[in-house]
């Protein structure tokens, strides 16, 4: 028999659960860390979790992060816990969030289409600066078209305009395909407004989400809220929008969208596959947010319209 890899899971949530209910190969847990002392010395699908400081008490073969945090856990490993790098593991985003790759299904590509141009298209027309952004904004201005492998449709806006955007996404949602079953959620970080998710599920339809995020301007730069500053963007070309012709549709994009693309990604014309929560971003402009930022910042998910 094949020796088994004796792992450590670093992420005791949503993503390191779905990781091991997906994960088929030999590996034997033998615990699970996260920075959040609420979850010390509880069960987390039969393993412990253990503080990372407790991380020099055990025999591993490897770590594996399976973390929105990724980029900040992987640091803290290396330089505060002195963990050997080629022993750390970060997994393909698309696995831990569990997508089935929505695009790829015509319908379902024809329909975020559509919602791209409504909510875009009217917020245009509306003078509400909601823009294109992330994976949407590379795939619109790279290939005229949805990434097909990507799982959502990424918009944002400047903070100010939080109020003016809840209300135009409740009027919008009444109005967008009746076959569809829409939540909308108002996702907060010690009661501030950092973004808004919409998910869109259908027996016609492949499932995937919205996201707008909320971003702030600071010291010359665009911080998006949810990511407590780890992303961020050159100030000026969100303070003012370019726009462009979709789907026979006017809609917002960043100014100097090259320069806002290059900034955020680097190499943003080459399409890359399968990437973790911080590849394929530059990384001289990815933030370290201290573990206890996160761990001090208690989010919250409020669901304004829901779905039948």
């Amino acid at each position: 028999m094949d020796k088994k890899i004796k792992t450590i899971l670093f992420g005791a949530g949503v993503y390191g659960e779905r990781f091991i209910n997906l994960d088929k190969t030999q590996r034997e847990y033998i615990v699970a860390v996260d920075n959040d002392t609420k979850k010390h010395n509880t069960d987390f699908n039969g393993m412990n979790i253990i503080s990372p400081n407790d991380i020099e008490k055990y025999q591993y073969d490897e770590i594996i992060i399976t973390s929105y945090w990724e980029h900040s856990i992987k640091k803290q490993l290396i330089e505060e816990l002195n963990v050997d790098p080629t022993k750390i593991v970060t997994i393909s985003k698309n696995l831990l969030k569990d997508t089935q790759e929505p695009f790829k299904d015509s319908a379902t590509l024809k329909l975020a289409r559509e919602m791209i141009v409504q909510l875009c298209g009217n917020a245009f027309k509306q003078d509400l600066p909601l823009h294109i952004d992330y994976g949407t904004l590379i795939g619109i201005m790279r290939d005229n078209d949805i990434i097909e492998w990507d799982d959502d449709i990424d918009l944002a806006i400047k903070e100010k305009f939080q109020e003016q955007l809840e209300l135009f996404l409740i009027n919008e949602i009444k109005e967008i395909n009746k076959s569809i079953d829409f939540t909308l959620i108002k996702h907060t970080g010690n009661g501030v407004v950092m973004s808004y998710i919409i998910k869109c599920v259908s027996k016609h339809y492949k499932e995937f989400t919205i996201d707008i995020c909320l971003k702030q301007i600071k010291d010359g730069y665009a911080e998006q809220l949810s990511s407590l500053g780890q992303w961020k963007n050159p100030a000026h070309c969100v303070e003012k929008l370019d726009s462009i012709i979709w789907q026979n549709t006017k809609i917002f994009i960043p100014s100097d969208h090259d320069t806002y693309l290059t900034y955020t990604y680097g190499d943003w014309k080459t399409p890359i596959k399968n990437l973790t929560f911080t590849d394929g971003y530059n990384p001289d402009n990815l933030i370290e947010i201290p573990a206890e930022d996160f761990l001090n910042t208690e989010f919250i998910n409020t669901i304004l319209i829901r779905g039948k």
